[in-house]
């Protein structure tokens, strides 16, 4: 759960009032010009945050992981899918995504797998080939 609430309190430091960055919410939250209700209440925001992880966990493919993640509180959930992609090797895919705009990478981590089981095996391969053909090599370097 730290690991979440870190995420978000680097996300939403300058978004939020002083001190509620990486905290989990008490008050209610409106979205406004829709009739959205995001759920409320500490206690409970606790329990279904720690359910959440916890169904992740025991999520073993990392590719379901990560998209089951991907669902979740839109700019945590965005960094926070890439946890599994990257405990798993497949850091390429998510630095092209975020450092160069360029989607591909990271469409294709998501879609091979389900169209090709074979994919996974082979994907690091691919990835490295097409860095090295978008000359993405010295972006890798600088991490």
């Amino acid at each position: 759960m730290e690991t979440i609430r870190t995420i978000h309190y680097l996300l939403a430091d300058s978004l939020v009032a002083p001190g509620l960055a990486g905290q989990i919410r008490d008050d209610s939250v409106s979205v406004s010009g829709t009739t959205y209700a995001p759920l409320e209440g500490r206690e409970r925001l606790s329990r279904l945050l720690m359910q959440l992880i916890e169904k992740a966990n025991r999520i073993e493919d990392p590719f379901e992981q990560s998209f089951f993640l991907l669902g979740h509180n839109k700019r945590t959930a965005r960094l926070a899918c890439v946890i599994p992609l990257i405990k798993h090797d497949y850091l390429q895919a998510t630095i092209v995504f975020y450092e160069l705009n360029e989607v591909a990478p990271l469409a294709d981590l998501y879609w091979l797998p389900y169209t090709d089981p074979s994919a996974a095996r082979w994907w690091p391969t691919l990835s490295a080939r097409w860095f090295h053909r978008r000359k993405a090599k010295p972006l890798l370097k600088r991490i």
